[in-house]
């Protein structure tokens, strides 16, 4: 399913791979594919698209004539879509409801270890998208909806159409056109509630943006699309709803669904953080959404496939069972901080690098040019194929991540302190300024390459705003079970984190930033800070001193998370003084 393979690239977990890939199932999975760019003339490529894009607007033109049914034939759809056997028809927007539209995975606060969720989400986010966006090039796609009550709310759409770099299947590529809350315009007469020192309660808090489709250089095109901000003061934003999937939609590719090098494209709706008084949906009813012809005429393409794709967006999973005794790797041993991540596809291949001990320099060449075949993204590609975020990832989100492996008796214990960020957690009334916009810690079972169904099951997350902190500002997050939680698990300071019933997983810091109202240019991890390279262990020019070392001298300084690794009893006897430390405290079993 496209939505499910979508979410599942939220995050490249490539510390849970490399301890969950044995060596022999990583010889064997070392893909052999190093051919960019695939297609032999690009001007091909492009008359392909726009052929498609003809084709569908012949369609809807002659059923606003009458003159053709709403059911768009099959052979008018982009070839590689993923149309799991169900019709596309064409509604009028006054016909349509919003439980037709929209799929949606509400953000909770209060986890379940009978009924959790996959695909690496964030539970404090609400997810919103159409099960389907697709139309021809020059229309439009229109929402109109409320500004939810939320600490965070983007919508991202697929960049405009470049042959030159891949959008595969939602899944490894480039990343999507997004515009942030306080960058849109209310309507007249109405605020927005996310500018600084905006009235967070206000009752007329209405928008309307629009994606126009295009051809063309994303960059070039939209202010929107560039790094490190992502900023531009415009309802309006380009796009496209017809995507080249490169090499992995047809050749033969370990990964790859060969159903063809087409696809459509994608829409996201992110609420992060909705105030608790307000509901998962922050306050307000679903957005409108319809699309428009250049002349004008409103209309909506539904895809019928919306209820299978429901039942697998918002499938529910027992937590995970899990080793307390599972060996220690390279990311778990005391001097090892955190990994910057990338798309999913690199940290699969620098983890099975890793594995597999291809190290020296020519292997991690040959690397990076696999990478970059696949899904056209690397260092040395220019923008977007360089840019840190990628598919279905918030562009103003740094993703760091590491392994966690805990034994009996033991617990994991993070340290740092906690940048400052609005508050609007208990409905506060003005938006305030900070140096992040919001913070969280994500854990994560251990990924089964082998029932990929039930990967990325949050077993506990705690944002800022939840997290306990001492005299200082600073935090102490305690990572263990019910039955190893030490005594002093609500000291001033601490917050406990349930592992549930396994001892081993991933962890994941969303480190999110707005310039420059919510951020501090001198400790963010994003691209001004770190750039592609830096951040690939493929790359020559990776530097693991950034983030990559278990101190707090590197990028981050103060607000660096520390790793810590200790018996129970050690912890119950330091009582909530270890967040001031500067080194890290490592015993071993």
């Amino acid at each position: 399913m496209k939505i499910k393979i979508a979410l599942l690239l939220l995050l490249a977990l490539t510390v849970t791979v490399v301890a969950c890939i044995p060596k022999i199932i990583a010889d064997a999975a070392l893909p052999k594919y190093d051919n960019y760019p695939d297609f032999a003339d690009k001007n091909v490529v492009l008359d392909e698209a726009q052929a498609i894009s003809d084709g569908l607007e012949k369609h809807i033109n002659a059923w606003f004539e009458g003159k053709a049914p709403a059911e768009i034939p099959a052979n008018l759809l982009p070839k590689g879509m993923n149309l799991i056997d169900a019709p596309f028809v064409l509604v009028k927007p006054e016909d349509l409801k919003p439980n037709d539209i929209w799929l949606i995975r509400e953000a909770e606060y209060k986890l379940d270890f009978n009924a959790l969720r996959g695909l690496f989400a964030d539970p404090h986010c609400t997810y919103i998208v159409p099960s389907s966006v697709i139309m021809p090039f020059g229309h439009k796609l229109i929402l109109e909806g409320q500004f939810p009550y939320a600490r965070f709310f983007d919508i991202q759409m697929s960049p405009p159409l470049n042959p030159e770099y891949y959008y595969f299947d939602k899944k490894f590529g480039v990343a999507e056109v997004p515009i942030v809350d306080v960058d849109i315009a209310p309507l007249a007469g109405h605020t927005n509630p996310y500018r600084l020192n905006a009235n967070r309660k206000a009752s007329n808090r209405s928008y309307k943006v629009t994606f126009e489709m295009k051809m063309g250089d994303g960059i070039q095109l939209e202010p929107a699309y560039k790094e490190p901000f992502h900023r531009n003061n415009s309802n309006l934003r380009y796009a496209s709803a017809i995507q080249y999937q490169g090499p992995m939609g047809y050749a033969d590719i370990p990964g790859g669904h060969k159903r063809g090098k087409w696809d459509d494209g994608t829409l996201w709706i992110r609420y992060y953080a909705p105030d608790k008084d307000k509901g998962s949906l922050g306050g307000v009813a679903l957005p409108k959404i319809y699309y428009e012809t250049p002349a004008g005429k409103k209309y909506y393409i539904l895809s019928k496939n919306k209820a299978l794709e429901e039942a697998q967006f918002n499938n529910r999973f027992p937590a995970k069972k899990g080793d307390f005794n599972a060996p220690k790797v390279f990311s778990t041993t005391s001097d090892f901080g955190w990994m910057r991540d990338l798309d999913i596809y690199h940290g699969l291949v620098g983890s099975i690098y890793q594995i597999v001990g291809k190290t020296s320099a020519e292997e991690k060449a040959e690397g990076r040019a696999l990478v970059k075949s696949v899904t056209s993204k690397g260092e040395d590609g220019g923008s977007p194929a360089s840019d840190m975020s990628s598919n279905s990832r918030v562009p103003y989100i740094s993703y760091l991540s590491r392994g966690l492996a805990l034994q009996n008796d033991f617990v994991f214990v993070i340290t740092g302190k906690l940048p400052q960020f609005p508050k609007t957690f208990n409905g506060n009334s003005i938006m305030s300024g900070g140096q992040i916009r919001y913070l969280s810690f994500t854990f994560y079972a251990p990924l089964d390459l082998f029932k990929p169904d039930d990967a990325g099951i949050a077993h506990t997350s705690i944002m800022d705003e939840e997290m306990n902190l001492n005299s200082k500002g600073f935090y102490t997050l305690v990572y263990a079970n019910e039955a190893n939680r030490p005594n002093n698990w609500n000291s001033t300071g601490v917050s406990w984190q349930n592992t549930g019933p396994t001892g081993n997983g991933s962890l994941v810091v969303r480190w999110m930033t707005v310039h420059p109202e919510w951020r501090d240019a001198t400790i963010v991890p994003d691209a001004s800070n770190i750039s592609y390279g830096q951040a690939s262990w493929l790359s020559e020019k990776w530097n693991k001193n950034l983030v990559g070392n278990n101190n707090q001298n590197g990028l981050l300084k103060q607000y660096q998370p520390m790793i810590h690794y200790m018996k129970k009893s050690t912890f119950e006897k330091i009582g909530n003084t270890l967040a001031d430390r500067t080194t890290p405290y490592w015993e071993e079993k």
